[in-house]
């Protein structure tokens, strides 16, 4: 029997999931990473994602993930902490080819 398709794009674009939400997404994003998820494309634009759970979940995901390439995360409100969480994260990530953060404090 084949193995069943990997979600490869996901798109929760203006979902109201907010901070404790989008931890949720995020802890699951980097359980799924560590299975040999695949996702490559993850749009959570709009979604009212600030606060430092949200980013601490973010930011295992950016530790651990080698395959996603491209992530949204414009028009969150994500604040100056946030922010720092998620770019301390960035700097051992190397596969991570695109980063959408305007609307954001960073911006």
């Amino acid at each position: 029997r084949p193995p069943p398709p990997r979600l490869a794009r996901l798109s929760l674009h203006g979902n109201a999931l907010g901070e404790k939400g989008g931890a949720k997404i995020f802890q699951g994003l980097a359980e799924n990473s560590r299975n040999g998820g695949q996702l490559s494309d993850l749009d959570l634009a709009w979604n009212q994602l600030d606060g430092c759970e949200a980013a601490m979940a973010l930011a295992e995901v950016l530790r651990i993930s080698v395959t996603l390439y491209h992530l949204d995360l414009s028009y969150n409100n994500l604040g100056p902490a946030s922010c720092q969480i998620i770019a301390d994260a960035l700097r051992d990530n190397h596969f991570l080819y695109g980063l959408h953060i305007v609307g954001n404090a960073a911006t």
